[in-house]
């Protein structure tokens, strides 16, 4: 069974807003243990750079190739709070409601776009 990049992609986006929001009763940030929230940073920076560096890049110009360069840098921004949180400069840290915000729209983009083809 071969699972489609997009929805590979979608799903690590969905990972990042889920640990990387702080909506109290619902933030898995604050009840996961240090570890698991590490291990979805990393897999977050191993998506980012995919989209980034390997879709993105090839991609230039074209719609999903800009789609995929943004959800990519928004990963990384939000992987590095979920690995490194104490570290992140507070400009960042000011801008994390926006980034899970911006995140979200482009998790619930992909997601339509998926679910709409035949």
């Amino acid at each position: 069974m071969r699972i489609p990049m997009g929805t590979v992609m979608t799903m690590c986006m969905l990972l990042g807003v889920l640990f990387s929001h702080r909506l109290p009763g619902l933030s898995l940030f604050r009840i996961s243990p240090r570890w698991l929230r590490q291990l979805v940073g990393g897999i977050l920076v191993v998506a980012a750079c995919w989209d980034i560096f390997w879709y993105g890049s090839q991609h230039l110009g074209e719609f999903w190739g800009m789609m995929a360069i943004a959800s990519g840098l928004l990963m990384l921004l939000l992987a590095g709070f979920l690995i490194a949180e104490s570290k992140m400069p507070a400009l960042l840290e000011k801008a994390r409601p926006l980034l899970v915000l911006l995140l979200s729209g482009l998790t619930a983009y992909y997601a339509m776009t998926i679910y709409k083809m035949p």
